[in-house]
């Protein structure tokens, strides 16, 4: 186990990609919903398909889009907050050390590939879908009880 003086920064080690990620993909997620919902009404008469059946369809493509764009960041942040733990990482493979964002994102380009970026893609993507798609639906619901 890692020295007791040091758990505090294990435990803050991915908190600059977290913080840097947040508001980009927040952004994303609402400008993409809102993008898609656009659409959805000039292309699907309002009779024909349910306001659930918008709320989960462009919130699913707004969620997977979204965490797509910030995959990279992401992996990042998993990288960095599993360093301190290498004694338990050791059977796994190598293990490397990485002295922050910088050289983490440099390190897995020049050693991994871009590709590396997006290794995980498919349960992040679903699992971002899925929420965000119940996120909208959930506001969307309750935005028209307390209007009506």
């Amino acid at each position: 186990p890692p020295p007791p003086n040091i758990l505090w920064l294990i435990y803050l080690a991915g908190l600059t990609p977290s913080l840097l990620s947040i508001t980009p993909q927040a952004g994303l997620v609402f400008g993409l919903y809102h993008t898609f919902t656009s659409i959805w009404d000039a292309v699907v008469p309002n009779e024909s398909a349910s306001s659930s059946l918008r709320s989960l369809a462009c919130g699913t493509v707004a969620g997977i889009l979204s965490k797509t764009a910030m995959l990279p960041l992401d992996l990042v942040k998993k990288r960095l907050q599993i360093q301190g733990f290498e004694c338990a990482r050791r059977p796994f493979g190598k293990v490397i050390y990485y002295r922050g964002v910088t050289h983490c994102l440099l390190s897995i380009l020049l050693q991994e590939g871009a590709l590396a970026f997006y290794k995980g893609t498919f349960p992040a993507t679903i699992k971002a879908g899925m929420s965000v798609a119940l996120s909208f639906l959930f506001y969307e619901h309750t935005l028209r009880i307390l209007i009506a």
